[in-house]
């Protein structure tokens, strides 16, 4: 019989509990370690390549389960991890999340066509490890434009918009 660990070793692919150590490296903003994590993939004979599309596939799952689908949709993760990846996705928010993942898409369409993926995905761990915390950005400006009424909302000038230009307007808006 062959082993999963086997059949891992011979795809170039990542176990479940390392997906979830890159997804906590991510939530903790932890940037050293996911380079170390995802050098020891690499010394272990995973693929970047192979990496980046399970874990694309993982924060799919974080982000499905975030938005309150069933685990039946979860296609990477096991069910069983239902809860935890459902927590990640609270701890880091929905906006962050769906950066990360566009992130981590577009690092993927570039490793395709680059001889130093491995640099690539080492560059978008980084920068998804130092995202802002976008969706508390996101919390504080839904607050504000929530407790604006039109009485203490900045007083903007309105934007007045000509019906038909003048004779003098015309003339300036032609070209020589």
């Amino acid at each position: 019989h062959i082993s999963v660990a086997e059949v891992h070793a011979m795809l170039g692919t990542a176990d479940e509990t390392r997906l979830a150590t890159f997804a906590q490296c991510m939530v903790a903003r932890d940037a050293a370690k996911s380079i170390m994590e995802l050098n020891d993939a690499i010394g272990d004979g995973v693929d970047p390549g192979q990496l980046a599309e399970q874990f694309l596939g993982y924060l799919r799952d974080v982000m499905t389960v975030s938005i309150g689908a069933p685990a039946e949709l979860m296609r990477t993760a096991d069910t069983n991890r239902f809860a935890e990846l459902k927590g990640i996705g609270q701890t880091w928010g929905l906006t962050t999340l769906l950066s990360a993942i566009q992130l981590l898409d577009e690092t993927i369409v570039k490793m395709k066509h680059s001889v130093q993926s491995r640099i690539l995905l080492e560059v978008a761990l980084v920068q998804i490890c130092t995202l802002a915390d976008l969706q508390a950005i996101a919390d504080v400006v839904q607050g504000i434009s929530q407790n604006l009424s039109p009485a203490v909302a900045p007083n903007r000038p309105a934007l007045s918009i000509p019906n038909k230009l003048t004779h003098e307007d015309e003339s300036a808006y032609r070209l020589s």
